[in-house]
């Protein structure tokens, strides 16, 4: 297919201009290897985004529409509503943006993959939800409204209970 060339000519491109800002966080790389990965529209291809700076929430998207499913006891009001916009961008906005940004064969896939990554900081700043500052804004169809505050970095990876920062390197590993 012609057209699926150019666009993974122009989209390699494009990463490899990115890539050259060598301060980079993973999770960012992950997220733009996701957009390029995407353009083969195939939802068994994708690479797993870490989740070092989440916000303190999670949605899941059900039957065309984007719940939040939890968050801490302080937002309880808002617990299992229906999501009307993310950072002032409305939903069907998004979910646009999910279909660019996430490897599917549709938009159900791209809705229910990409409910995990808008919580991630970097994710919802590549979809221009978030300005990477600040409280971020979180609307519901009944009107009501929130700002959920970044919970900052987490620790590198957990394994079995044990942060990865804490582990040493065995002995001859350069």
């Amino acid at each position: 297919d012609k057209s699926l060339y150019a666009r993974m000519d122009v989209l390699t491109k494009q990463l490899c201009n990115e890539l050259t800002d060598n301060d980079m966080p993973l999770e960012q790389f992950q997220i733009l290897l996701n957009k390029f990965v995407a353009t083969i529209s195939d939802a068994h291809t994708s690479i797993e985004v870490a989740s070092k700076t989440l916000f303190p929430f999670t949605i899941r998207y059900w039957e065309g529409e984007f719940y939040l499913y939890s968050t801490s006891w302080q937002y309880k009001d808002v617990l299992g509503k229906c999501i009307d916009s993310i950072g002032n961008r409305p939903m069907a906005v998004v979910r646009e943006e999910l279909s660019r940004w996430i490897p599917s064969e549709n938009e159900i896939k791209a809705g229910i993959t990409g409910s995990y990554y808008l919580n991630n900081k970097y994710f919802l700043e590549a979809i221009k939800v978030y300005e990477g500052d600040g409280d971020l804004t979180m609307g519901f169809t009944d009107g009501s409204l929130v700002l959920f505050t970044l919970s900052g970095e987490k620790p590198d990876c957990v394994c079995g209970g044990i942060h990865t920062n804490q582990l040493t390197k065995p002995k001859n590993v350069p």
